[in-house]
């Protein structure tokens, strides 16, 4: 999904729902002008915490950092960071999910 909203100009929405195990997920992806932010939830759409990472030319690591809330499990974080680097543009990232470390890896494919 992530590629195609790339390939999109100006400002673009997509909201997808896909089960992840037994889990339904809900997402909304959002490319701006230069950025894409990824938000992802269930039914309760929750917004705890929000997660940055942004690439810099002094590292080929992104620069990560957390904007809202508690990432104590760095799975947005985690996921910001490889987005970014391998899109080479700012990410922002949502995850609003109770997934067990068995689940979690579906979500990432």
């Amino acid at each position: 999904w992530l590629k195609f909203l790339l390939a999109m100009a100006g400002i673009v929405t997509r909201n997808v729902e896909t089960m992840v195990g037994d889990t339904k997920v809900l997402l909304h992806l959002m490319r701006m002008e230069g950025s894409v932010m990824i938000w992802a939830g269930d039914g309760q759409m929750k917004f705890d915490e929000l997660q940055a990472a942004f690439p810099t030319p002094y590292d080929p690591v992104p620069a990560t950092t957390t904007l809202i809330g508690d990432d104590a499990e760095g799975r947005a974080g985690s996921l910001a960071s490889k987005l970014s680097k391998r899109y080479k543009m700012p990410v922002f990232v949502s995850m609003n999910l109770d997934l067990d470390e068995m689940v979690f890896p579906l979500l990432m494919k």
